[in-house]
């Protein structure tokens, strides 16, 4: 689902649309994931006509698009079935997701049923909202983290047009809006944190090792519009006052561990740096002898008389 969010986005950023908002490509994902089910993916690399005319709104563009993309397919639009077979699931595609937009049309479906349904079937609706309800979850859960990692693509792409060119401040806000949309994707019981890396070298290496339905990596030939990223999550019940500052806690107390290895790593790096610095100088002097008397004498004074003797060599330095 990644890939095809993926060229749906590559595919409106193609199409010349006047005086209008890119729309979100989740709108249109349902259909394409039809197609895209049936179609020879190397009709995916088509030049189409679509891409050379100009369209007043995306909806217009986008129906064109997969007209010759079928046309293409040699797929009868009659002859595009839905694979999945879920209106929930689809539901669920179209909104990349998104919690909040749900819980806003259950809501409002729920209303409508409450003013069809008689009251001698409230029972049986109350059991069909429960049952709607954990479907629904299960559904958002299985969004991590493969559509987390879509968001932030998303995020990183708007405010970084070309890939790998880090920017400050555009990279703050594409962290910044990204956390804000990932807080509304999937399962709503998680705070998030996110780490972007520029590789500076060729020969550059990263490894991430975690829990997988905590963390998620995306680095080397998986990296997201060229950047090594983390994303983190912890779990937060919404529900419960008091988890946000339990949650504050928790962040206060790693901040302040962080902080101490910090410290305690710099303490080290002082420590080798200095004893690096001793034996380098050391040894500087030690061939700068001309002999090898001298070279003993020199040995004698940096380790002590017991160092060599008429035994040779016999401790350790």
């Amino acid at each position: 689902m990644s890939e095809q969010r993926d060229y749906l986005k590559s595919v409106l950023d193609q199409l010349t649309v006047k005086n209008n908002a890119q729309p979100d490509p989740g709108r249109f994902m349902s259909e394409f994931s039809r197609i895209y089910s049936q179609i020879d993916k190397k009709h995916l690399n088509d030049d189409l006509d679509v891409f050379y005319k100009n369209f007043s709104t995306y909806d217009q563009a986008i129906e064109t698009f997969f007209e010759q993309l079928r046309h293409a397919g040699s797929i009868g639009k009659d002859e595009v079935k839905d694979q999945n077979g879920c209106l929930l699931y689809d539901l669920t595609r179209e909104v990349n997701f998104n919690a909040f937009k749900l819980d806003q049309f259950l809501i409002e479906l729920n209303k409508d049923i409450i003013r069809l349904a008689s009251l001698r079937f409230s029972s049986h609706f109350s059991n069909l909202h429960h049952s709607r309800r954990v479907l629904l979850d299960f559904v958002l859960k299985s969004a991590w983290p493969t559509v987390h990692n879509g968001v932030l693509k998303d995020h990183i792409q708007e405010q970084l047009p070309t890939p790998g060119e880090y920017k400050e401040d555009e990279m703050a806000l594409a962290l910044f809006n990204a956390r804000q949309a990932l807080l509304k994707t999937g399962d709503k019981n998680f705070v998030y944190g996110i780490l972007a890396i520029k590789p500076v070298k060729d020969n550059y290496k990263f490894f991430f090792e975690g829990l997988e339905n905590y963390c998620s990596a995306r680095y080397e030939e998986d990296r997201i519009h060229g950047f090594d990223t983390v994303i983190a999550r912890m779990p937060f019940n919404h529900s419960v006052y008091t988890e946000k500052y339990a949650n504050l806690w928790r962040m206060k107390q790693l901040n302040k561990e962080k902080k101490n290895i910090e410290t305690i790593i710099a303490r080290e790096m002082e420590y080798v740096s200095l004893f690096f610095s001793m034996m380098i100088e050391n040894c500087r002097n030690l061939y700068l002898e001309p002999s090898l008397p001298q070279i003993a004498d020199t040995l004698k004074n940096k380790f002590g008389p017991d160092f060599i003797s008429e035994d040779k060599f016999h401790d350790n330095a």
